[in-house]
């Protein structure tokens, strides 16, 4: 279980067509969704705690200031030296930074 801020649906591994009807599905007032070069992302307008294995998507967490859709440990975090409110994915065991 996490509290997730948001949900991300990996390009690629989930559809466009698939990614929107999840979207739709957990709409709530005050959800955001961007495009980003990982994918789609929603974010919940407060954070909704969530069963990882059931999720529509990546759970993305809150974390120092990043949106974490890995679980990284603080040291690995401050490591990245990421700009506050980046998407931070892994890809091929290595963390990537989105802003």
């Amino acid at each position: 279980m996490v509290e997730a801020v948001g949900l991300l649906f990996p390009a690629g591994l989930v559809p466009d067509a698939a990614a929107q009807r999840r979207i739709l599905a957990l709409w709530t007032p005050g959800c955001a969704v961007y495009r980003t070069p990982a994918g789609l992302l929603a974010v919940f307008p407060t954070p909704m705690r969530l069963r990882c294995e059931r999720a529509a998507g990546t759970p993305v967490v809150r974390s120092g200031g990043l949106l974490l859709a890995a679980p990284l440990t603080p040291k690995e975090t401050t490591q990245l030296l990421a700009p506050e409110g980046s998407l931070v994915v892994c890809r091929a065991g290595t963390a990537a930074v989105i802003p």
